[in-house]
């Protein structure tokens, strides 16, 4: 039987399938590959100099006692508050998840304010961790950024997700688990993949400038930048029936450790709000969290083990001298660190909560090893699942739980025993959590979006057009032309005959093509059959338009004189509009976070 020959209809059809890919690829590559790049190298900067600035007031701080050092700080994060930066509240994560999950633009302040009021808490060894912080200035930086590279709101919101995983990168050294969790972390069920490759070349950019500074830094004779990381060694670890029964067991203590956790920390100051103006919760719960770490630390705690700082040290310490501490130690660390992470963090002070977290799984791990008499091995395996399980029970982040441990400790042969746990932990602590703002799942945005759809058609072109825009004659120069461009931050020029009346537009593509060509005038290069559309059509009507003919950008002509032009509209003017108005329905309709968080 002779072989089916291809027709030319079918090459032309493989040709422009294959064009089409190219496209697509490309217009994905060149928006986001070198913002990555650049997100990378600004991360690691920031996150360096973060980092050398709270090591060092650490150091230089420790002659204070904490009872006057974690007060003050106290003091200065109320202060902040009450005079109207309220983004410093807590670990920050919570306030990036509400604006990312409800697609509202962040305030380029929130980068400095936050960076200032986080170094202050944890350069006073407060009992906090720095994933917070890191979440919120990479990802208040990735935004502004974005924004200046006129991306659509949208794209900014994939654009913090990228800051984010670029910041905890750095600060834990785990570029693969700092990009899961900062795509795991926005919702309790799903993942925001679509950036998860430009955020994992920004998290690794992000690592190398972070490491090439610090040690940068630390050359310098009075300067210290190196932060306690966990250092457990080598551990051999072979997994059996019989131990991975310990790691489902000790999975269903954390989820219910987690739940207390999670209820403990958001309600005791939702208590103590009841009788205090919220502006003065930090320094209230800074003073507690002063009483409960000095008098323990002081007088009960032995050497190595401690409630203030990250906890990293007493992680160490733990798995250095397991046999050497006593049960109702580990036991008051743990309860400790839950209390005094919740009227520190808890209560507005402005630093992240994952230290905390590894440290209270941790020391579950031990007392669980110790309950079980299990053997140092099992026992070391025990702490490190723990520190994992721990955080997925509080975060709700299973995937980036396990990635982020398993980078920070390097015990890959622990795979098994942490899904396992973590699966368990998950599961019993349901959907409570420690970040406020996570949502179910991206269906719940949808299905929002979905409810709203018809709003559209109730908007009117008038309402959202641009009346101000520049134009040009059709005997304009094209080099002077194309500076416009630029000035007015716009990618096409409308172009008007001597009456002013509309005969051409020219965007930035044509003006490329006509400098490629040797043309020297506007009428050689615009695009004369121009899409219009009337100031009385509705923005449903011009947004079929925008999507259909493949276009950013539409001239606004008069209803009487379709030659008359009254405006220009873009995607952006479309976008802007429609939040205006979602964000007036949803007021009247008192639809907040909380509502996103309760949508199921």
């Amino acid at each position: 039987m002779a072989e089916e020959k291809l027709k030319p209809t079918d090459f032309t059809q493989l040709r422009n399938q294959f064009k089409r890919q190219i496209r697509k690829f490309w217009k994905y590559s060149r928006k986001w590959f070198p913002f990555s790049i650049l997100i990378g190298i600004v991360s690691g900067i920031i996150m360096a100099i973060f980092t050398s600035l709270v090591v060092n007031l650490q150091n230089w701080l420790t002659v204070i006692p904490i009872y006057i050092k974690y007060p003050l700080v106290g003091g200065i994060t109320s202060l902040l508050i009450y005079v109207g930066f309220n983004e410093v509240k807590g670990a920050g994560i919570s306030h990036v998840l509400s604006h990312k999950n409800t697609t509202t633009p962040m305030k380029t302040r929130t980068i400095f304010t936050k960076f200032f009021a986080s170094m202050m808490t944890l350069g006073v060894s407060a009992p906090a961790g720095r994933e917070g912080p890191a979440v919120t200035i990479g990802s208040t930086a990735s935004a502004v950024i974005g924004d200046k590279f006129g991306m659509t709101q949208e794209d900014e919101m994939h654009a913090i997700t990228i800051g984010a995983a670029a910041c905890i990168a750095a600060v834990f050294r785990a570029p693969l688990g700092g990009t899961v969790f900062a795509t795991e972390v926005p919702y309790k069920r799903d993942l925001d993949e679509t950036v998860f490759l430009p955020a994992l070349l920004a998290s690794a950019i992000s690592l190398l400038i972070y490491d090439f500074l610090l040690n940068l830094i630390s050359s310098i004779s009075f300067l210290s930048s190196t932060p306690v990381y966990l250092e457990l060694g080598d551990i051999q670890f072979e997994l059996s029936f019989s131990s991975s029964l310990h790691f489902l067991l000790l999975g269903i203590m954390a989820g219910f450790l987690g739940i207390m956790f999670s209820l403990l920390f958001k309600l005791f100051s939702e208590w103590v709000s009841r009788y205090l103006k919220a502006f003065l919760l930090p320094i209230v719960g800074m003073m507690m969290t002063a009483i409960v770490v000095f008098f323990v630390d002081s007088f009960y705690m032995p050497e190595g083990v401690v409630l203030e700082g990250t906890g990293f040290s007493s992680i160490n310490h733990l798995i250095e001298n397991f046999g050497g501490i006593s049960i109702q130690v580990v036991l008051v660390l743990l309860l400790g660190k839950i209390l005094v992470t919740s009227t520190c963090i808890g209560f507005g002070n402005s630093a992240g909560i994952m230290g905390p977290t590894l440290v209270t799984g941790a020391a579950l791990g031990f007392l669980y090893s110790r309950m079980f008499n299990l053997d140092n091995t099992l026992a070391i395996a025990m702490i490190v699942v723990g520190m994992s399980t721990m955080h997925t029970a509080t975060t709700k982040t299973p995937i980036a739980s396990m990635i982020l441990v398993l980078e920070m400790v390097g015990f890959p042969n622990l795979v098994i025993p942490i899904i396992l746990s973590n699966t368990m932990a998950f599961i019993i602590s349901m959907d409570f959590s420690l970040y406020r703002g996570q949502i179910e799942s991206k269906e719940v945005l949808l299905r929002r979006k979905i409810q709203y759809t018809d709003l559209l058609q109730t908007l009117n072109v008038k309402d959202s057009m641009k009346t101000k825009f520049p134009t040009v004659k059709l005997d304009a120069l094209l080099e002077e032309s194309y500076s416009l461009l630029k000035l007015h931050k716009i990618s096409a020029i409308i172009v008007l005959d001597d009456e002013k009346n509309l005969t051409g537009i020219i965007s930035a593509t044509d003006f490329q093509s006509g400098f490629a060509k040797g043309k020297m005038y506007i009428h050689e290069s615009m695009t004369k059959n121009v899409i219009t559309v009337n100031e009385d059509e509705t923005l449903s009507t011009v947004f079929d338009k925008l999507t259909d003919y493949r276009i950013e950008y539409l001239p606004v002509v008069s209803k009487e004189d379709t030659f008359k032009v009254v405006g220009l509209i873009t995607f952006r003017d479309i976008e802007d509009c429609y939040e205006n108005a979602l964000t007036e329905l949803q007021s009247k309709r008192k639809a907040t976070i909380e509502e996103l968080e309760n949508d199921v």
